[in-house]
């Protein structure tokens, strides 16, 4: 179990604490792409709850702890918490769940929703600094990025594998691109694109490259 005190290490700019549980269907919306059962904010947790202990704690409500959240979260004998050091987003939603919004009135350099990173000076832009944004809601990035999902090409994720074996050839045999795209897939539902859709702008995917039963519910645009 995990004490207060490690919850306090994980994050300590601490502005929500969001308690995890089983999904559960959402009302019926005919404007909604889908009526899937989703993984969403929970009731923000009271002082005695913070002060309890927990099986699993995870620092950061970005889409990836999220989504871990709620497959620990299937087992019910489970406890989870997951810390979000910024708001929930709940006042901005249109500006999150509409990709258009995203680009005309985007949360991007916005506070409190974007960390609002500089890279340092970089010496082959002349020694120009970068913008580095990053979300700081749940959701993380994916809730300022138009809801973009993009994965990692297999160049990177061995790259990261190469990096990781000379101290470790353990966890580098386990971080792979065989591995890592396994669970890619089981964490995915992946719909597929309209006929309309396809046809229109010659869209075209691979069946066996995604999964149909992952907590992450994902498809194109249109």
């Amino acid at each position: 179990m995990l004490s207060r005190e490690l919850v306090v290490l994980s994050i300590v700019s601490l502005a929500g604490v969001v308690r995890a549980s089983p999904p559960h269907e959402r009302s019926f919306d005919p404007h909604a792409r889908s009526y899937h059962p989703t993984f969403h904010r929970r009731d923000y947790v009271t002082p005695a709850q913070a002060n309890a202990a927990y099986d699993y704690v995870i620092a950061g409500g970005g889409l990836a702890g999220l989504v871990l959240a709620a497959r620990l979260s299937d087992d019910t004998s489970r406890t989870v918490l997951v810390l979000e050091a910024g708001p929930s987003g709940d006042d901005v939603a249109p500006q999150i769940n509409t990709p258009g919004e995203t680009y005309y009135n985007s949360l991007l350099g916005a506070e409190p929703y974007d960390w609002l990173y500089q890279s340092t000076p970089q010496a082959n832009a002349g020694g120009r600094t970068m913008r580095q944004p990053r979300g700081k809601l749940l959701g993380g990035s994916a809730a300022i990025n138009g809801m973009y999902m993009v994965r990692p090409s297999e160049e990177e994720v061995q790259a990261w594998h190469d990096l990781i074996a000379p101290t470790d050839a353990s966890a580098a045999s386990a971080w792979n691109w065989d591995s890592f795209f396994t669970a890619l897939k089981d964490a995915e539902t992946f719909s597929p694109p309209t006929s309309d859709a396809q046809n229109t702008a010659g869209m075209k995917y691979v069946t066996e490259s995604h999964g149909s039963s992952g907590k992450l519910h994902v498809t194109y645009p249109g």
